[in-house]
């Protein structure tokens, strides 16, 4: 995190060898601080002695661009084989128990946290009593009433490594984020979980995510209200489930592999250090 105790820990250690310092940048920390003003200054301070920024989006790149000039993007990725190589694997004991919920069935992963959208959630599991509303992450926040409903199912935090499990068992998987200032910037992990699982995915209007369906046309974008974003999961539950559809979506995922996008950092660290190693040292 860019705070000024990383940032004097670095200047400590740039003092005692020849280092690379690495920024990777996931978020737009100022909004997750009321120390919003005292971050900035020691973010730039960071960026400006950074030799390699990494960041999610281009937003992040823009924001970072005035104090580094090059910045790399490397958007949130997936572990591909997680989400497709679920067969033969033993079903947990929560997994099991999603085929006596009724279908369709509604589902999310990730916290529960304050960046959901309660309101939008709570009026959709109240007009949608016959679909079941599947949430499989830890809660973080106030429910604000989520939880009074009986078709929502809360099934708590589980191992990455099942996650697939639970995916394959989802008609329809969601993203009800809010959409603010916090949220401009934020690159939903589970948009290529989703995808890589083979699942239709249905999002509110968040930047990045616009801007990623805007290059692949693989989700279904819909207001933050209940009449709109029901409309969007009944369009995905009537959308066809042929095997080349579902090819099209672990397809876009597989671009996000994490390995992938690993060899790239890897590959600019690289180079970095080399120029490191290769320039003359003081007399």
């Amino acid at each position: 995190l860019p705070t000024d105790t990383a940032l004097d820990l670095i200047n400590l250690f740039r003092a005692q060898s020849s280092s690379t310092v690495i920024y990777h940048c996931t978020a737009d920390f100022s909004e997750l601080t009321p120390q919003a003003v005292r971050l900035k200054e020691s973010e730039r301070e960071l960026l400006r002695l950074s030799d390699l920024v990494f960041v999610t989006c281009r937003q992040l790149a823009e924001y970072c661009a005035p104090w580094k000039g090059k910045v790399h993007i490397f958007p949130n990725g997936v572990s591909p084989e997680v989400f497709t190589q679920i067969n033969g694997k033993p079903e947990p004991t929560d997994v099991s128990a999603l085929s006596s919920i009724s279908r369709p069935m509604i589902g999310y992963i990730g916290g529960l946290h304050r960046f959901l959208d309660f309101d939008l959630l709570t009026e959709m599991a109240r007009l949608r009593p016959e679909w079941s509303w599947v949430f499989v992450g830890p809660i973080q926040t106030s429910l604000k009433g989520l939880d009074r409903f009986p078709n929502v199912h809360l099934l708590g935090h589980q191992p990455h490594e099942r996650l697939g499990q639970f995916l394959s068992k989802f008609d329809v998987c969601i993203v009800p984020y809010i959409k603010n200032s916090a949220t401009a910037t934020v690159v939903p992990t589970k948009v290529n979980e989703y995808l890589a699982a083979g699942r239709p995915v249905v999002s509110t209007e968040l930047p990045t995510v616009c801007e990623f369906n805007k290059q692949h046309g693989v989700l279904i974008i819909a207001p933050s209200t209940p009449s709109e974003f029901l409309g969007a999961i009944d369009d995905s539950l009537r959308a066809p489930a042929d095997s080349k559809t579902i090819a099209r979506r672990t397809s876009v995922a597989e671009l996000n592999d994490w390995q992938v996008h690993l060899d790239g950092m890897s590959a600019l660290i690289q180079a970095e250090l080399a120029k490191k190693v290769s320039r003359p040292t003081s007399p």
